[in-house]
């Protein structure tokens, strides 16, 4: 009886040391059935703004951001969009080159365009404290959390109402050990990119802003960039204004495949998903860059600053193995 009494006693200090360890477990989240057969569902966050252990920005910085943001593409299912090609032979599982191992990742076609593989959707609860997690890193967290449980409460399997792209990237950014000086995260893309340009000059910069024809080829760990407002769209890096609200998308490279000019990033919220987008480079003038597409139109590439090399089949994913 004794016995059993100390672990009753003890297992709340195991549970919490074993919550710590899983980031996602900042947030709490919650779906309740209720006395009239309706659904509470809600996400409250337990932790925000520091939240991450800082880092050092080493050479193995590159293999630590490409391996956190792949933990979340398997977490989400693997979905795949391609804006590679106009081509269905080019897409990713088919006759021409793969991204994962076909008997991993078999050909889906005829469901949506561009869309090779899908995952595990934003309005899935199973998602609920991954996203909210993904808000718990940005400044804006609460806000946008609270906002989201007042959906909830009229439309319990609705999906998110804003947009967690920007917020997917700076949980990235955190879970890899880059403070909020080294990289600003933020639940809009266009304040951490300004921060990157305005850091670019600096000497201890972490991500140095290129315009992307003059980027070369992305390596693992660069972010790149496109322009998402519909009207007169940036075509370079020069287009942007400081300080400017804009609409913007950001995904990180985790791999590139020399052999068919492609570029391997993953994002969030891209099809409602953590997903992997395959993007093809081009040559003009003699120098390889992103092949701008309507799709992704590519204007600038945030360069990560520090040695190392990562390769996405190096990360710990079961989809490898």
């Amino acid at each position: 009886m004794n016995k059993l009494l100390v672990i009753f006693l003890l297992l709340p200090f195991v549970l919490n040391a074993e919550e710590e360890a899983l980031p996602r477990t900042r947030v709490v989240a919650t779906y309740i059935k209720q006395a009239d057969n309706t659904h509470k569902r809600e996400v409250k966050i337990r932790k925000s703004g520091s939240v991450c252990t800082p880092q050092k920005a080493d050479a193995t910085l590159r293999q630590r951001l490409v391996n956190t943001a792949a933990s979340q593409w398997e977490a989400f299912g693997f979905q795949i969009y391609d804006v590679s090609s106009r081509l269905p032979s080019f897409f990713p599982g088919g006759n021409t080159f793969h991204i994962v191992p076909p008997r991993k990742n078999p050909t889906f076609i005829g469901v949506q365009e561009r869309m090779l593989r899908l995952g595990t959707k934003e309005d899935e609860r199973v998602t609920d404290d991954y996203i909210g997690s993904y808000w718990a890193t940005t400044p804006q967290g609460e806000f946008f959390t609270n906002r989201q449980n007042q959906i909830w409460a009229v439309a319990s399997n609705a999906g998110w109402v804003d947009a967690w792209s920007a917020a997917f990237i700076s949980w990235v950014m955190c879970e890899a050990g880059l403070t909020q000086e080294q990289f600003k995260r933020s639940s809009l893309h266009w304040e951490y990119v300004d921060h990157a340009i305005t850091q670019s000059g600096q000497q201890n910069a972490i991500y140095k802003a290129v315009d992307y024809r003059d980027a070369g080829v992305p390596q693992p760990g660069d972010l790149i960039c496109a322009d998402r407002k519909k009207e007169e769209t940036y075509t370079h890096l020069k287009d942007r204004e400081l300080g400017t609200q804009r609409p913007m998308h950001c995904d990180l490279v985790v791999q590139r495949d020399w052999a068919h000019n492609r570029v391997f990033a993953i994002g969030g919220n891209v099809g409602d998903s953590v997903t992997l987008t395959a993007a093809r480079i081009t040559k003009t003038g003699g120098k390889f860059h992103l092949e701008r597409t309507p799709y992704r139109p590519w204007f600038v590439v945030l360069k990560l600053q520090t040695s190392g090399t990562a390769k996405l089949e190096n990360a710990p994913l079961k989809i490898w193995q």
